[in-house]
């Protein structure tokens, strides 16, 4: 990686990564966090994932690495350097990792750019998917939950 972001010794892998890829864009082109998703390794995004399921249980450092990389993403989507976010914002983190897992399993397609900026994003289930889907349901059915 071209840049290292820390706190003391601390280096904060996926924010660094970001900064790394932006870095490495063209000039004047258009960021979207979704498109920094896909070049990430598979075993990367199932780490973020993970520091997802981190911050649910109360884990500081990776809610301050998620946070980071909130700031980070949305700063360089709306070119702004004063950034305001309710703080559930940093949940579509790990929802983007897994529609990007989710997209690479062949399930799903990404109609429309994902952004951190924006509270809204179109998906769509693939013909796999939607076999998947019923696939699932068949499994399903008749089991109650309690």
């Amino acid at each position: 990686m071209g840049v290292a972001l820390q706190n003391g010794t601390k280096i904060y892998y996926f924010p660094s990564s970001l900064a790394s890829y932006l870095g490495g864009m063209l000039p004047r082109k258009k960021f979207n966090f979704g498109d920094w998703l896909m070049t990430l390794s598979d075993g990367d995004i199932s780490k973020l994932k993970n520091l997802c399921d981190q911050m649910e249980t109360g884990s500081k450092s990776a809610t301050d690495e998620l946070v980071l990389l909130l700031i980070s993403g949305l700063a360089a989507e709306t070119l702004k350097i004063e950034i305001k976010f309710k703080p559930e914002k940093v949940d579509f983190i790990g929802v983007f990792a897994s529609f990007e897992s989710l997209r690479r399993a062949g399930l799903i397609k990404i109609i429309k750019p994902l952004k951190l900026s924006e509270d809204n994003y179109s998906i769509a289930l693939t013909q796999k998917g939607l076999e998947a889907e019923e696939s699932l349901r068949k499994m399903l059915d008749g089991v109650t939950f309690h």
